[in-house]
């Protein structure tokens, strides 16, 4: 396993999400998108990393290949709620939320780097807006 450095995992993460048509990385860090409805945009999106620690146990780390880590990845999206319909929008929110995880869940090569998914949650931002989290977990060695 070859190292890959912390912002080198985050920008794969939000390549693959960008790679989803429609979809637009936001300039807001992912500790600020979605704190106000007029920052975000349908599929905007943010992706940071929110914790690492180490993933081998103590006394068994070869630091000459790297120490082996696991990193919380998030990724925070905006997903726009039509008033006439809203029950079929935030079944496309579901949908978009599903191609987003199976995106990142493709960026990984398996081999440098290793992606789960550990969960979504959903909550309504202002009028009309649901943003979603997904949390995944990131092996690879720094």
């Amino acid at each position: 396993m070859s190292i890959v450095a912390f912002k080198t995992v985050r920008q794969r993460v939000a390549t693959a999400v960008a790679a989803l048509s429609g979809w637009r990385q936001s300039a807001w860090a992912l500790e600020s998108f979605g704190s106000d409805p007029d920052q975000v945009q349908h599929h905007a999106f943010a992706v940071g990393i929110t914790s690492s620690r180490p993933a081998a146990q103590p006394g068994r780390r070869n630091l000459s290949e790297g120490l082996a880590t696991e990193s919380q990845v998030q990724v925070t999206f905006a997903h726009r709620l039509t008033v006439d319909g809203q029950v079929a929008a935030v079944d496309a929110a579901l949908d978009a939320e599903g191609d987003a995880i199976t995106a990142v869940l493709n960026t990984a090569d398996r081999t440098s780097l290793h992606i789960v998914w550990d969960s979504s949650d959903r909550a309504p931002l202002g009028d009309g807006w649901i943003v979603t989290t997904i949390s995944f977990t990131a092996v690879h060695r720094i």
